[in-house]
């Protein structure tokens, strides 16, 4: 395995050096009759057939041009257009030459002519993808175009990502009005809105950090149309069906303009539609700004999830679901906005399934193996607010934004198996905190301050009533939390680079209360815990930017690490002093306009909370306690990461490759011990180690001449890792390569379909078990979308998905869905009937692996149902 890592990385480094081969052509273009140099030339680099574009400049007021590029072909052709000339073409040999061209003049008539812009073009680090050129008459939002578009990538869940990274900031008209819940835009937005698709390349969000601190990331900003800036638009979805009796609305507004922006929805139905996801936060890195831990605490009580199986969401969700968002930017200055976002999210979903769950003893002939059915209904109700004043122009940046979440999720369980077991689940959250932030550049001096306060509150229950048992049982769990960042920057500015000192302190306090009633386990269940932690980092970064070609980023972090605990009921305190070194490395190199690579080196020192210290079990669900060891966890971590992108705009062609190691050392190793049907889990000491790869790609291209997208993702996960089962030491190796080809292609004006395959294969190798191998999982999915338009009026739309998912060596489940929407629209009213599951499928089953176990899981779908709507556009 290792071999053939490095043996890739070889290959990478090569390929780069390959590309790295640069073609110069210089020369001066004069005029026949007066030997002049001629201005304004358009000279072209292309492949044969014209197809692919190298390189093309104007020449200047003295002739003279300079073509830089890259190509594997053995020959270059040139060309050389001028109105009032004659044309010429060369033929050249693929290396740097220095050459005159004389071009003799023409007479010539205009002619009426349409100009179009490229459907990709590139100014400077902007990438702009003209919509028009990609949408499709069936899109419904701006974010089925982004799905289309080469080098952009949107994942199931929603986050954008361009060749490969996740993007820093979602724009609309240059203004951040979303922040990390852009999906709102992405799922209501009308592609008619839109002229552009921009993609700002190496994006740095603060201004005064754009020549000190490098990003790897990109931006995303969306270009109104002129007729839509600053004049309210937006839609309005109503519709009803059955079976069941079903619903939905749908409305957005938005107006937006230069100096304020304003979005506002409210959306609810049962049909199966994910409007909850539109909610979801998308990961925006800001760490060039501070590294904050900022995340709140984990909840307590494990309150179930619904199963997420391989299929599509509106195939097995049953819903009740609200949204309301209200999102308001108005800019107070010009490089000043103030901005409120409000989200609220109501959501009761259910869901039928049965598993059979079989964990493995390595000390028994046969598994412990539960088979049981589960009827789930969990209800979010949860409420965000959030607000901000940012100031951020070339001399200063400040931002200070508010924030209250309050969550109170709720869930009921109804088990049948060996017992029959009816559970509630009670866990709500409530947390405010405050986040504040400010950076200037003083005669080439940083200076930079930066602090997080927040408090945090979980106060869940959980209620087991059982057949076996009398009474019911009932679990207590509280944390409180406050948590606190404050951090100072001081640093040099150079020519060609910087180098700063920043000074971080956080305090951590805790106080944990939980306790059961009428446990029919023997175990001790009463937890009292108080702790404190402080964090002192120190950390020297500096920046070495000799060129536009390449960035290097050192920082060397020495953290000081300060922990008490106190057992309260055992009236018992420990103390922790840690002293961390944690080097970090990053280099990047652009070979060229089409090429660029990036390696990066960090290493890690973590330490646990105060969850190590709970002595005493806490039951997260009827037949699960969890407890820590006692014993303050410590993990460090080495990862390797070199990434490769190339990205030809102008051809559409881009792709890229990750490989990333990480290797783990802790102290702790996890165990689990069956009682019957019940499982602790816990921890004892023994070092132990995991190793992790991930290998990923992507390539897309897009071929202007036939209208079609075509892409490639694909995935290699390897994990090496221990535990404890049952009083023995388990290795687990877990194995995943991944397939993802589509295509997207517009055969007429009358026509275009998709195609798009998932292949997944698993594997897991338990040892010890004499060298016996689970069998591999195969999962293959198959999605086919015909879109067909017998006038401008009517839209047929039919979706065709085919699963099949191995259930066991022998065993696999087959799946075959069919949907069929018919869709008549006038100038702003959309009349739509949509007839889903047609063939009335009831049931889908698969089996995944948990680490050495199996789970095999079957669950009910939502029957064939028909849902009429009625849309109205303004």
């Amino acid at each position: 395995m290792r071999i053939r890592i490095v043996f890739i990385l070889v290959l990478l480094f090569f390929a780069g050096l390959k590309l790295s081969s640069q073609v110069r052509i210089e020369g001066i273009v004069t005029g026949k009759s007066d030997k002049n140099p001629v201005e304004g030339v358009i000279v072209a680099a292309n492949n044969k057939d014209g197809s692919v574009s190298y390189s093309f400049k104007l020449t200047n007021k003295d002739g003279k041009f300079s073509l830089q590029f890259s190509s594997r072909e053995d020959s270059v052709f040139l060309h050389f257009s001028l109105l009032g000339y004659e044309s010429r073409r060369l033929v050249l040999p693929n290396k740097s030459t220095r050459l005159n061209v004389i071009l003799a003049s023409k007479d010539f008539q205009l002619k009426e002519v349409r100009i179009r812009p490229p459907d990709i073009s590139m100014h400077e680090d902007t990438l702009n993808f003209r919509v028009d050129a990609f949408v499709r008459d069936q899109d419904r939002n701006i974010g089925d175009v982004l799905k289309r578009l080469p080098g952009i990538e949107v994942t199931s869940g929603g986050t954008v990502k361009y060749n490969g990274e996740n993007i820093n900031k979602y724009y609309i008209e240059g203004l951040d009005l979303l922040g990390n819940r852009y999906s709102i835009a992405n799922k209501n937005i009308s592609p008619q809105d839109i002229v552009n698709v921009q993609v700002i390349e190496n994006h740095q969000p603060v201004k005064v950090l754009k020549e000190v601190v490098h990003s790897q990331q990109a931006a995303i900003n969306l270009q109104l149309k002129k007729n839509k800036i600053a004049k309210p638009t937006g839609n309005i979805d109503v519709g009803t069906g059955f079976y069941p009796l079903l619903w939905k609305f749908n409305s957005f507004a938005m107006d937006l303009a230069k100096e304020r922006q304003t979005i506002v929805t409210y959306k609810t139905n049962n049909a199966g539609k994910d409007i909850a996801s539109e909610l979801n936060p998308h990961s925006l890195s800001m760490d060039n700004i501070r590294s904050i831990n900022a995340e709140i605490p984990n909840d307590l009580i494990h309150s179930p999830y619904l199963s997420t199986p391989p299929t599509t969401q509106e195939r097995y969700l049953f819903n009740k679901t609200h949204i309301l968002s209200v999102n308001h930017l108005k800019k107070t200055g010009q490089d000043s906005q103030l901005k409120l976002n409000i989200n609220y999210l109501n959501n009761d979903q259910q869901q039928k399934l049965h598993n059979v769950s079989a964990y493995y003893f390595a000390s028994s002939d046969t598994n412990l193996v539960i088979d049981e059915s589960n009827i789930l209904d969990r209800y979010t109700n949860q409420l965000d607010a959030v607000l901000s004043y940012t100031l951020n122009s070339r001399k200063y940046y400040m931002d200070n934004s508010l924030k209250f979440s309050g969550i109170w999720n709720s869930s009921q369980s109804s088990v049948a198996g060996i017992n029959n077991v009816e559970q509630r689940f009670r866990t709500p959250l409530f947390y405010v905190r405050n986040d504040w932030s400010a950076v200037k550049i003083i005669q080439s001096k940083i200076v930079q301050f930066s602090s997080l306060i927040r408090y945090s509150r979980l106060p869940q229950q959980l209620g087991v009533k059982m057949d076996s048992i009398t009474g019911e049982i009932t679990q207590h769990a509280g944390l409180s939390n406050f948590y606190t960042s404050n951090s100072a920057t001081y640093g040099f500015l150079w020519r060609t680079s910087s180098l700063r000192f920043d000074f971080n302190i956080q305090a951590y306090s805790d106080d944990l209360n939980s306790s059961t009633d009428h446990l029919p386990l023997s175990i001790v269940t009463d937890n009292h815990i108080k702790s404190d932690k402080w964090i002192y980092n120190f950390t020297p970064k500096y920046n070495y930017k000799p060129s536009a070609k390449l960035n290097m980023d050192f920082s060397l972090p020495v953290s000081f690490n300060t922990l008490s605990s106190r057992d309260v009921l055992q009236n018992t305190k420990e103390n922790f002093d840690f002293l961390f070194v944690n080097p970090s490395v990053s280099v990047v190199f652009r070979w060229n306009s089409l090429w660029s690579n990036s390696l990066s080196y960090n290493y890690d020192n973590y330490i646990g909370d105060i969850m190590d210290f709970t002595n005493a079990y806490i039951m997260t669900n009827y037949r699960s306690f969890h407890r820590g060891s006692g014993i303050l966890s410590k993990r460090s971590s080495q990862s390797y990461r070199l990434h490769a992108s190339y990205r030809d705009a102008i051809a559409g062609l881009f792709a890229n490759m990750g490989i990333t190691r990480r290797k783990t050392r802790s102290n702790l190793l996890n165990e689990t011990d069956f009682t019957g049907i019940y499982s602790l889990f816990s921890a004892i000491e023994s070092p132990n180690n995991s190793d992790s790869w991930l290998v990923s790609g992507n390539i897309s291209k897009y071929v202007s001449s036939i209208l079609t997208s075509f892409s490639l993702n694909s995935s290699y996960n390897y994990l090496i890792s221990k535990q404890i089962q049952q009083g023995t030491e388990l290795e687990w190796i877990h194995k995943v390569t991944s397939l993802r080809p589509k295509i997207d292609t517009k055969i007429t004006d009358e026509l275009n379909v998709s195609y798009i395959l998932n292949y997944a294969n698993i594997k897991t190798q338990i040892k010890p078990q004499a060298g016996k191998k689970n069998p591999s999982i195969n999962q293959v999915s198959h999605f086919f979308t015909v879109n067909a338009f017998p006038s401008k009026q009517w839209i047929l739309k039919g979706k065709m998905e085919y699963y099949r998912s191995q259930l066991s060596s022998n065993s696999y489940a087959n799946l075959f869905f069919a949907d069929l929407s018919v869709l008549y629209k006038t100038k702003k009213i959309e009349y739509s009937l949509d007839w889903t599951n047609i063939f009335d499928q009831k049931r889908y089953s698969y089996t995944q692996y948990n680490g050495p176990n199996t789970v095999s899981t079957g669950f009910d779908l939502r029957p064939m149902n028909f849902l009429l709507s009625l849309s109205f556009r303004y």
